[in-house]
């Protein structure tokens, strides 16, 4: 072995350490996908596809043949009136408090046809609201001077079975004598036989009488004794203000209280429609007043807006057919309820009769006065030797106009008393003044 042998052996081995390549940056990219694997993903997506179409046609044709079971329920939810509307917000002091910030000008937007109908169809409800709220307002105070009239009667069966039979209707308390309540309310509603209660504003029931009754108008007023009320339920009820029917108007609003659809308690809103048709009974005339409301077999008052009585709802006097409410205007009938409260008898002649006006003397040449168009079968008038056709000029010291005069003359008159009328008849040379005497009687 040579020398340089021997120092190869003797040397140890230098390990060699592998470094990276630093000479070149290598990044690794996947394969780009094979044609394969392509045309399989596109097959799925595909199948997947009809599937849901599939099951989406089936879910159509179910809901189709079925409407029920695409219907879902409906339910509505009581509004709790203390909650705020969308157009009720609130009071300023249940909202709370924000900043409120500059607003800035805006040009209004132009609306569309429709909104413009819609806005005005919503002004209009409103104003509607508004009204009809105004005038039930109007008709508070009033209404506490509504009573419900009953009358109860008893009958018994041939197996001695005892039943209860009631009549009910509407009057008003139109005066307080610091005795009694006197109330006002229709005769027909009233029978000699059964008990007599009125249920007062407060609900409170009590026994009632009959103070007077007058045939000619089918007015009746009852006593109700303040000995029998309480003071809460004093204070609970009020006497109506009579007002003045000669001075209402045809189309003027009036409210219509009591129970003028049938009901007690029950309210009507709507206008005079005409005034114009006369009521003849015996010794006056009375005026009826028509309206636009609802009214069959109702009674109660009409009042104004005033809350002033201008009208007594008479179901006697609506002709057979006619549902809208009729009524006596006040205004003729006044000195008959007066004489009813003050239990002061009701003077009778007997005679029905019509006005002839200057218009119509000009017209016909008939004297101005009461045309006599009937005399009562064994009245006054007819003991006196009246005859229709005559004419009532004067009675006693008083010109005879027109009914209205003639009859608060004779209401004015002393019961009892023998008193002249200035008549004229027509005789063969033209109307005639004659003298008649009539010994007035009471009823």
């Amino acid at each position: 072995m040579t020398e340089e042998n021997k120092r190869d052996e003797l040397e140890e081995p230098i390990p060699f350490e592998e470094e990276p390549y630093a000479f070149m940056q290598e990044n690794i990219r996947p394969n780009p996908p094979r044609r394969r694997q392509i045309l399989k993903t596109l097959g799925v997506i595909v199948v997947g596809g009809f599937v849901f179409g599939l099951v989406s046609g089936l879910i159509f044709n179910t809901v189709k043949n079925n409407p029920e079971a695409a219907e879902s329920a409906v339910s509505f939810e009581e509004a709790d009136p203390e909650q705020p509307t969308p157009e009720d917000p609130g009071t300023p002091e249940e909202m709370p408090e924000t900043p409120t910030p500059t607003p800035t000008p805006q040009p209004e937007p132009e609306l569309s046809p429709e909104e413009k109908r819609a806005e005005e169809a919503a002004l209009q409800i409103k104003n509607f609201r508004t009204l009809r709220q105004a005038m039930a307002d109007i008709a508070a105070e009033p209404a506490r001077a509504m009573v419900n009239v009953s009358i109860i009667t008893s009958t018994e069966d041939w197996f001695e079975s005892v039943s209860e039979n009631t009549r009910s209707g509407s009057g008003v308390i139109v005066g307080d004598t610091g005795q009694n309540l006197l109330i006002l309310t229709n005769e027909a509603l009233i029978s000699d036989e059964g008990h007599l209660v009125v249920t007062m504003a407060d609900g409170t029931i009590h026994d009632a009488a009959v103070r007077k009754s007058d045939a000619a108008s089918g007015l009746v007023v009852l006593t109700v004794p303040r000995s029998d009320l309480s003071e809460e339920t004093l204070e609970a009820v009020t006497v109506a203000k009579l007002g003045s029917s000669q001075y209402t108007k045809v189309g003027e609003p009036v409210i219509a209280i009591g129970s003028p659809v049938g009901y007690t308690g029950s309210m009507e809103f709507g206008e005079v429609t005409a005034l114009s048709q006369n009521i003849t009974v015996s010794d006056s005339l009375y005026t009826l007043m028509s309206t636009n409301m609802y009214g069959k077999g109702g009674s109660g008052v009409i009042i104004d807006l005033n809350g002033m009585v201008v009208g007594l709802v008479a179901p006697h006097l609506t002709p057979e057919g006619d549902e809208t409410l009729k009524a006596l205007a006040i205004t003729p009938v006044k000195g008959v309820i007066e004489r009813l409260s003050n239990n002061i008898p009701i003077n009778y002649m007997g005679i029905q009769g019509s006005n002839i006006t200057e218009q119509i003397a000009e017209a016909t040449g008939m004297p101005v006065g009461v045309y006599v168009t009937s005399v009562e079968n064994d009245s006054p008038a007819f003991a006196a030797g009246l005859q229709p056709g005559d004419i009532i000029t004067g009675l006693d010291d008083t010109v005879i106009t027109d009914m209205e005069t003639y009859h608060n003359r004779l209401m004015a008159l002393p019961s009892e008393k023998a008193v002249t009328l200035i008549v004229m008849r027509m005789g063969t040379d033209g109307y005639v003044p004659g003298e008649y005497t009539v010994q007035v009687a009471a009823r």
